[in-house]
């Protein structure tokens, strides 16, 4: 999986082809990727968007940050990698966890470009 044209270009197109279902979301991601990059993931704004940009816990609901390795675990089986990857202090989450949960939402518009 290329993690960087993921957040680059595979999910800012989902986000422009279903912006209804991504502020529906209603939250604002920073996402750190150890190796790859940070993004955040606006699905609070007008235009919901994915763009690389420091993480700041002033801005965002929830950071969250793990290895690429383990970012490509977690995309294979979110419902059953998400609390294995965090309780083995694997996937760090800063802020609230609901919000962090909420991120599955958003990897569902894109699940065809996951593959």
């Amino acid at each position: 999986m290329n993690i960087a044209r993921l957040f680059d270009d595979t999910i800012p197109k989902a986000l422009l082809a279903h912006p209804k279902e991504a502020r529906a979301v209603d939250r604002v991601f920073d996402l750190a990727v150890h190796g790859v990059g940070t993004w955040r993931l606006d699905c609070r704004a007008s235009v919901p968007s994915c763009e690389r940009q420091p993480l700041d816990r002033a801005v965002s609901d929830v950071c969250i940050g793990c290895s690429a390795n383990d970012f490509e675990t977690l995309i294979a089986d979110p419902s059953n990698n998400a609390m294995k990857l965090y309780f083995s202090g694997r996937l760090v989450i800063d802020g609230d966890i609901e919000s962090a949960l909420k991120l599955a939402k958003v990897f569902a518009l894109v699940e065809d470009g996951l593959a």
